[in-house]
């Protein structure tokens, strides 16, 4: 089902420019935390394939599944991407957008947990001869509540494909 999305996003990317704009992307990511029964502790590596879907020049709506290859977490995402601007100088070499993101967490049971991320990131074109592919990274703060309480900071690090109306 991935490859066929992925196939999907990529001959779109190669349509004309009033396509839709929509981005399929993979990131990986780990980080560092604080939780009040096991104090600091290393974060999770953790994978995450997100569907974008473009408001308007500046916006995005997300929704994803991710999962901890650790503990066998899974996880239902939603949440948006807001651009800062979009400067002629940056068009080129990327976006800076502010992130945030609701996860229903299956953790010790179905949706036992929500995590609520907030966070930073750049999004930048890998060459302008595949201006369908792009990647991108983000540094975020994710607060878990559910069966335990945390607090983590985390960097992801991914690749997209895009429709050529996607964050142009």
């Amino acid at each position: 089902m991935a490859r066929a999305a992925l196939i999907a996003v990529a001959l779109a990317a190669r349509s004309a420019s009033a396509s839709p704009p929509l981005s399929l992307a993979f990131d990986t990511g780990d980080g560092v935390g604080w939780a009040h029964r096991a104090g600091a502790y290393r974060d999770d590596e953790m994978t995450t394939l997100r569907f974008g879907v473009g408001i308007g020049d500046y916006a995005t709506f997300d929704t994803g599944v991710s999962y901890d290859v650790e503990h066998l977490e899974a996880a239902l995402r939603f949440g948006s991407r807001i651009r800062t601007h979009a400067s002629p100088c940056w068009s080129y070499f990327g976006q800076l957008y502010l992130h945030g993101e609701i996860a229903i967490v299956n953790a010790s049971h179905l949706a036992s947990n929500l995590d609520f991320l907030a966070g930073v990131g750049h999004w930048g074109h890998i060459t302008s001869y595949a201006p369908w592919l792009a990647w991108y990274v983000e540094v975020n703060t994710v607060a878990r509540v559910g069966d335990y309480d945390a607090l983590s900071a985390r960097v992801d690090v991914g690749l997209a494909v895009q429709t050529s109306s996607f964050w142009r």
